[in-house]
C-alpha cells in the first residue's frame, strides 16, 4: 500500500510538471526569463544587475551563483531551486544568501527541440507541434507557448492556427531555453470561374471564355490538356480557345502563380460542318455541292456528315437554308457571334461593315493595342528577332513567304483565321480587312485627315473614325498624333514576301501600301461576309 501511494504521489507529480502554462512568458535580460511570478535564470548567467523583481518562485541553474546588486530582488521570500551541487555558494553568496528558502533540485534543461523547424499552412489550417526537453528531468519541464505574429497565427497547448497570410515563429519555452519552428500562413487561394464548362469548337474557330476571380484579382495562366486539338491563349485578360483538330481536350484556367482553386471547360472539336467537299473552307461552293447532292449528283458530297448541318439525320434544303446562313451571319446558331463590339455600315457596294473602334480600345477615339503582321498579341519589343513567324532575321520566314529567299515557300497570301488579331481577340464574327477593302474604303467614301485621326464618310452618309495612333518598333511609339498605319491580312503580292498590305494616312496623304511585317500597326476589323 505504501509503495501505492508513493507510486501516485510521483505519478501526480510528473502530470504537474508536464503542464503546458499559458501565462505571458518575457525575457527580462539575456538568459532570464519570467513567466507571471516565476523567474528562470540561465545556467551561463554570471551577473544580475538591476531587475527589481519579486517572484515568488526562482529557477537559477548557474553553478557559481550570478552576481546580484542591491535591488535585483525586492524581496527575498521566495523558493529559490538552484543545482544541487552549488547549493552551499548560494547560501554564502551575497544577496543570494537572504532568500530563507533554499531547495536544491534545479536540473537545466540543455534544449528544447520540436519535431518541426518549418511549416506553410492555409488560411485556417491547424497543426500540432511536440517539444522535447532535454535531459527528461530537467525542473521544471513547463513549456510555454508564443507566437512573434498572432496576427498571423496562434498557438494554443502546441495546437497552431493559421489566421492570416504572413509569416511568424511559434516559440515553445522551457525555462532558459526555446524551441522555434518557422511558420508562413500562404495566402487565400482565389477562386477562378470561368462562364463556360462545356463546348464545342470548329477547327479554326475560336471559342470565348471569360473568367472571374474571387475574393481578389490575379494574373491567370491557361492550358489546354491537348494542344494538338485545342490552343488557349490569353489576349487582354479575354480566354481565346482556337481549334485546332478533331478531338477533346480539357481547358484548365488557373493563377499564374498556382496558387488557385481552377475552373476548367470540356473543349469537343469536330470536324469543319458545312465543308462538304473537304477543301478546308465552309463558302459558296460547299452550298453549291449540296444543291447538285439534292439534284441527284450523288458524287457532290466529298463528306457527306458534314452536309447535314442541323442534326436532323437527313440532307435536305434545311442544311442549305442554314450554310447560306452562315456564309451571311459568319457564324453558327450556337457559336460566339461578337456581337458586343459595333461596327457601322458606310454603305459600300460590298456590303463591308467596319468595326467602330481598334481592337484593344472600347472608344473610336482610343488607340488600342498594336500588332505585328500575322501576330495576335501585344509585345514590348517589336523586330524580327521577336517576330513570331521567323527564325530571328526577315530572311528566315517560316509562314507566308511566296519567295525562297526569304524562308520557307508555303505561298500563303492571306492571314489564317487563327493568326488574324480580328478573328483571335473579337471572334468568328471578325476579321482583318482585305487590300481590296482598304481600296473600297478610300475610293468609295469621302475622307478627311485632322490632327487627331482619319475620318470617312460612306455613301449613305454614316461615318468611321480611325485616330492617329501611329506604330510601333523596336520599343518606340512613332508618328502618334500625326500618322495612321492599319494592317490589312493581305501579303505583299510582288517579290517582297517580308512585307505585308496597310493603310497608311497622313496630313497630306491616304493610301495602302507594304511595310515590313515586324512592325507593330493598328487594326481595325471588319464583319464576317461571303468575299
Amino acid at each position: 500500500m505504501k509503495k501505492f501511494l508513493q507510486s501516485l504521489v510521483l505519478l501526480l507529480t510528473v502530470l504537474s510538471a508536464a503542464t503546458v502554462a499559458k501565462a505571458d512568458y518575457v525575457q527580462l535580460a539575456d538568459g532570464v526569463y519570467q513567466d507571471g511570478t516565476t523567474l528562470y535564470i540561465g545556467g551561463y548567467v554570471t551577473s544580475l544587475g538591476d531587475l527589481q523583481v519579486n517572484p515568488s518562485v526562482i529557477y537559477c541553474y548557474s553553478a557559481i551563483p550570478p552576481t546580484c546588486v542591491s535591488n535585483t530582488f525586492t524581496d527575498y521570500g521566495a523558493a529559490l531551486h538552484v543545482p544541487s551541487a552549488a547549493m552551499v555558494s548560494y547560501f554564502s553568496a551575497q544577496y543570494w544568501n537572504y532568500f530563507n528558502n533554499i531547495i536544491a533540485d534545479a536540473i537545466s534543461p540543455r534544449y528544447v527541440v520540436f519535431d518541426k523547424f518549418t511549416a506553410e499552412l492555409e488560411l485556417g489550417e491547424t497543426m500540432e507541434l511536440t517539444p522535447t526537453v532535454y535531459p527528461p528531468d530537467a525542473t521544471p519541464t513547463t513549456i510555454y507557448w508564443l507566437s512573434t505574429n498572432t496576427a498571423v497565427a496562434t498557438v494554443y497547448d502546441g495546437l497552431v492556427t493559421a489566421v492570416g497570410a504572413g509569416e511568424c515563429d511559434i516559440i515553445a519555452a522551457c525555462a532558459d531555453k526555446q524551441a522555434y519552428c518557422h511558420v508562413t500562413v500562404l495566402p487565400e487561394r482565389v477562386t477562378i470561374t470561368i462562364d463556360c464548362h462545356e463546348a464545342r469548337l470548329l477547327p479554326n474557330h475560336t471559342l470565348k471564355l471569360n473568367a472571374t476571380c474571387s475574393p481578389y484579382a490575379v494574373d491567370l495562366a491557361v492550358t489546354s490538356s491537348n494542344p494538338a486539338v485545342a490552343l488557349p491563349r490569353l489576349v487582354n485578360g479575354t480566354i481565346m480557345v482556337v481549334g485546332i483538330a478533331e478531338g477533346t481536350a480539357t481547358i484548365t484556367v488557373n493563377a499564374a502563380d498556382g496558387w488557385g482553386n481552377p475552373d476548367q471547360c470540356e473543349v469537343t472539336v469536330y470536324t469543319e460542318l458545312g465543308d462538304v467537299n473537304s477543301d478546308g473552307f465552309v463558302n459558296i461552293a460547299d452550298v453549291t455541292s449540296v444543291i447538285d447532292y439534292l439534284l441527284g449528283d450523288d458524287t457532290a458530297l466529298t463528306n457527306a456528315d458534314n452536309a447535314d448541318v442541323n442534326s436532323d439525320g437527313t440532307i435536305n434544303i434545311a442544311d442549305v437554308t442554314e450554310l447560306i446562313d452562315f456564309l451571311l451571319n459568319g457564324y453558327w446558331p450556337w457559336e460566339d457571334p461578337g456581337d458586343e463590339h459595333e461596327w457601322v455600315d458606310l454603305g459600300l457596294p460590298s456590303g463591308t461593315l467596319w468595326a467602330t473602334c481598334n481592337i484593344g480600345a472600347d472608344s473610336p477615339e482610343e488607340y488600342g493595342e498594336y500588332f505585328a503582321w500575322g501576330e495576335t498579341e501585344p509585345k514590348e519589343y517589336y523586330d524580327w528577332s521577336t517576330y513570331k513567324w521567323c527564325n530571328g532575321s526577315k530572311n528566315t520566314l517560316t509562314k507566308y513567304c511566296t519567295n525562297s529567299n526569304y524562308g520557307t515557300v508555303d505561298n500563303k497570301t492571306e492571314l489564317e483565321p487563327e493568326d488574324d488579331a480580328a478573328y483571335v481577340n473579337w471572334g468568328p464574327s471578325w476579321r482583318m480587312p482585305t487590300l481590296e477593302q482598304y481600296k473600297e474604303l478610300l475610293s468609295k467614301c469621302y475622307c478627311i485627315w485632322s490632327s487627331n485621326g482619319f475620318h470617312v464618310m460612306g455613301p449613305n452618309g454614316n461615318t468611321l473614325f480611325l485616330p492617329n495612333a501611329g506604330n510601333r518598333l523596336n520599343e518606340s511609339i512613332n508618328g502618334v498624333e500625326s500618322c495612321g498605319r492599319y494592317w490589312s491580312r493581305t501579303l505583299d503580292n510582288g517579290s517582297r514576301t517580308d512585307r505585308a498590305y496597310y493603310l497608311a494616312f497622313t496630313s497630306n496623304a491616304k493610301l495602302t501600301t507594304v511595310i515590313s511585317r515586324d512592325y507593330g500597326h493598328s487594326v481595325r476589323a471588319v464583319r464576317v461576309s461571303q468575299d
